[in-house]
Formats: C-alpha cells, structure tokens, sequence
C-alpha cells in the first residue's frame, strides 16, 4: 500500500507516514459505515449524546497534544491551533443544547 507523508511546513521534516487509501480500502470504509449506521440510529438520543459528551470530554482532556499536532501538521501558532480546539468544543456544546428540539418528532400537517 502507499504512503502518505506528512510534513510540517515549517521546518519540512517528516511527522508521520500512513497508509494511502485507494478506491477499495474508501469503498470498504464506506461500507462499515453504512453497515453501523442502522445500530448507531437504533440507540436512544441520550444515549448518542452521552457519546459526543464522552468526545468534548476527551478533546479537553488531549487540548495539548492534539493542538502540538494540529500545529505540526499546518504550521499555524499554537495558540491559533488551542482556539480551534476551544471553537470546536464551543460548536458540540451548541449541537448539544439545540439537538432535543431538533430531533423531536413535529407534526406539520393534520388531517
């Protein structure tokens, strides 16, 4: 299989090389996908939510290290890297708050 070689732009020297996907490792991938969509759609929303929960939850614990390597792999400051992290966790806290309202089943037409 190929490599991907990833760089980091601002010094060029080589942060991690990962298997390429190909057409049929993506079509297998796609596959798995919609074959656990079905289970994942079964569950009940708390428990959905609790799993983005245990994820926001997992990107604070790892702001550090995944902001160091968002830094590598882009080049950007740190701190720029620190407030994308943040924002992201800014973005699950709003799907959260809005996604029972959403989700509820609405009536639109009446006979």
């Amino acid at each position: 299989m190929n490599k991907l070689k990833i760089f980091n732009p601002a010094s060029n020297e080589l942060i991690v090389e990962v298997d390429a996907d190909d057409a049929a490792s993506v079509a297998a991938k796609v596959t798995l996908a919609r074959g656990a969509q079905p289970a994942w759609a079964a569950k009940p929303l708390a428990e959905r939510k609790a799993c983005i929960v245990r994820f926001r939850a997992l990107l604070l614990e790892r702001i550090e290290p995944l902001a160091h390597t968002l830094t590598s792999e882009v080049g950007k400051p740190i701190k720029q890297s620190r407030n994308e992290i943040n924002g992201l966790v800014s973005r699950i806290d709003f799907f959260l708050d809005k996604v029972e309202s959403a989700a509820g089943i609405e009536t639109v037409m009446a006979d």
